[in-house]
Order: C-alpha cells, then structure tokens, then sequence
C-alpha cells in the first residue's frame, strides 16, 4: 500500500504542477483549447487517482464509489473553470467520467472475474502495482502533451 500512496501522492503533484502552468497561462487560452484542457486533463486526472484511491480503502467499495465521483466533479471543476462556463460543464462531465472509469478498473484489477477474465495468469498485487504505474505514466505523459500544446 505504500507503493500506491507514492503513486497518488506522485500524481497529485504532477496534476498540481499542470494546473499552475495552466492557470498562469488561462488568458492566451482560445474556446477550443479551453475546451481539451477540460475534457483531457479532468478525464486523466480523475481517472488515476479515483483509481488509486479505489486501491487504498477497497474494503468499502460504496463509500468510496461516491466519494470518487465527488472528487472527480471536483476535480473537473477545478479544471473546467479555468476558462468560461462552457469549459466548466464539459470538466464537470469529464471528471465524473474519469472517476467512475477509475473506479471500474480498480475493481477489475482487484477482482478480473467481474467482466470473466482468467484470474490464475496474474496475482492482485502484481495488478495492482501494473495498473497504477501506468496511470502514472499515461498521467505524466497526458500532462506533457498538454503543457507541449500549449508552448506551440
């Protein structure tokens, strides 16, 4: 579990990192990359850290459903408002998204025979471990897209 909270704890500072880039630069924004910055960095953001959080407190898998698609809206929020009302709908739509896709693939990783995959070829620890450092890598390379697109 400490592996996971580094990992969580990595994303949040890549996704903090990403979020004061972008805000200085908010005014040079046009719609349309207002618009990607809200439906991508809400979606990927969310996505990897409802999913690393579903790691964390799997044991009350209700509770933290629902507190993963608050945090997600939240998270859109966040995003989506860094530019006009428009923005913020689709962030608030992409981040409950991404938390409810996180979610999905912590409870699959945890427990593959939910959607009949085989469970014998892979233990859940290695799942586990697998599944979040590539959301740290799909994260960090969604981030560096962003933040190359915006300097272009």
């Amino acid at each position: 579990m400490n592996t996971i909270m580094l990992i969580l704890l990595t994303n949040c500072l890549i996704a903090l990192f990403a979020y004061r880039v972008l805000f200085r630069s908010r005014y040079l924004f046009s719609d349309r990359f207002g618009f990607i910055v809200s439906i991508t960095g809400g979606n990927i953001v969310s996505l990897v850290m409802t999913n690393n959080l579903f790691y964390l407190f799997s044991n009350h898998f209700t509770v933290i459903s629902f507190v993963n698609l608050l945090i997600g809206v939240a998270i859109g929020v966040t995003i989506g408002s860094l530019l006009n009302s428009q923005t913020l709908i689709a962030g608030i739509y992409s981040g409950g998204t991404g938390a409810i896709m996180g979610t999905m693939i912590g409870a699959v990783s945890l427990d593959p025979s939910i959607c009949s995959l085989p469970t014998q070829i892979y233990n859940q620890q290695e799942l586990v471990l697998f599944f979040g450092l590539f959301g740290l890598f799909l994260h960090l390379l969604t981030t560096l897209l962003l933040l190359f697109a915006l300097k272009v």
